[in-house]
């Protein structure tokens, strides 16, 4: 860096996290502190050619949370983001907002899309 930048700085003023276990990142801490888990075996099938292990969203979950013509990624993110800022009280509008998305799945329901159009 040059001397004459500097660094801007930037305060994290709030964060979420949206698993099969919980909505937020305090419920998700909670319960992984206290030894729960949300992993079990799935068989093979739509999912997978074989059975494997992991956590999934429950199927009246999506009937819940997901909001029409958006993908179920989207969804998630909508959730996460509104819980964010509610507990931030900031707006998104305003310009020195600035949003971090990180994501372990990204947007796969577009894939399950196309295999389904591509058949």
């Amino acid at each position: 860096m040059d001397k004459n930048e500097q660094m801007k700085r930037v305060f994290l003023i709030s964060d979420n996290i949206v698993s099969p276990f919980a909505l937020s990142s305090r419920e998700n801490f909670m319960q992984v502190t206290s030894g729960g888990s949300n992993i079990k075996r799935h068989e093979a099938g739509t999912r997978s050619p074989q059975a494997f292990y992991g956590a999934l969203f429950a199927d009246d979950f999506w009937q819940q949370y997901t909001i029409d013509s958006f993908t179920k990624f989207e969804s998630l993110l909508a959730l996460s983001i509104k819980d964010a800022l509610n507990r931030a009280g900031i707006r998104a509008v305003d310009n020195k907002t600035g949003l971090i998305i990180s994501s372990t799945k990204g947007n796969i329901s577009l894939l399950e899309e196309n295999e389904i159009s591509s058949s």
